[in-house]
């Protein structure tokens, strides 16, 4: 109890706007080197949103899990380089739920809802925000035209959301609002704007083209930044403090 009065003093003492920003996800956040381009995570963009006082870190890897971030010590180099005051965000969930590789596979009944309060309690009691998303939706539509998540993946958004509940931390919805903007644009639009769909022969690094409905271009990483921040300052969440809703350049 001592522990966490003193970490909450400690916060205090840091201001919004010079508190930083750690991303702790899978290649849906992920940056990219320019031998993977146009690949794109939104959370390789995401600085470009933000307030003069604000960095963002971007920790998140490709093919990670809420299991697998721990064990390979991602994890723990956010953990030894914040300060109290810094917001956290955890969106994980696309690899936890490859039951076939079980060093990434984390069970959304138990496992997962554990790795996600492990990583809350550790960055209170160092004085940060954690703030979980649930993962990122794909390019999945029904007959009807509505975009959906595959049962797997529902279950993690389920669980993210709950734990969330439980352990009164702030939750950022960019699974549903991303549902709800794919639903509205269809399918083409989607893969046209939003999803990693090339034409054979146009990019180096893929040059037999890509249907991928998982990953983003660069239109979709800076559409689902920006949708983020929506959500943040739409819910008043105090990290939605430290972005504009538009990026300073393009």
């Amino acid at each position: 109890m001592k522990k966490a009065f003193f970490c909450m003093a400690i916060a205090a003492l840091f201001p919004l706007g010079a508190a930083d920003v750690y991303l702790a996800g899978d290649s849906t956040m992920a940056t990219y080197p320019e031998s993977f381009k146009p690949h794109t995570g939104w959370g390789e963009v995401l600085q470009e949103f933000a307030k003069k006082s604000v960095t963002v870190h971007n920790h998140a890897s490709g093919g990670r899990s809420s299991k697998s971030f721990r064990t390979e010590k991602r994890w723990d180099a956010i953990l030894n380089s914040m300060k109290p005051g810094d917001f956290i965000i955890i969106q994980f969930g696309h690899n936890d739920q490859v039951i076939a590789n079980p060093y990434h596979y984390a069970d959304p009944e138990k496992d997962f809802p554990a790795n996600l309060r492990r990583f809350i309690a550790e960055v209170r009691a160092q004085g940060g925000h954690p703030v979980i998303m649930s993962p990122t939706a794909c390019c999945n539509f029904n007959d009807k035209g509505q975009a959906f998540n595959r049962v797997a993946l529902q279950k993690y958004v389920n669980a993210a959301r709950k734990v969330a509940s439980e352990e009164k931390v702030d939750f950022i919805n960019h699974n549903a609002w991303m549902l709800a903007e794919l639903t509205q644009m269809g399918q083409t639009e989607s893969q046209k704007k939003i999803f990693l769909y090339l034409p054979p022969g146009k990019y180096p690094a893929y040059p037999a083209g890509k249907e991928d409905g998982i990953h983003l271009k660069p239109s979709g990483a800076y559409y689902l930044a920006a949708g983020m921040i929506k959500l943040a300052k739409e819910q008043n969440l105090a990290i939605g403090k430290l972005f504009n809703s538009e990026p300073l350049k393009r």
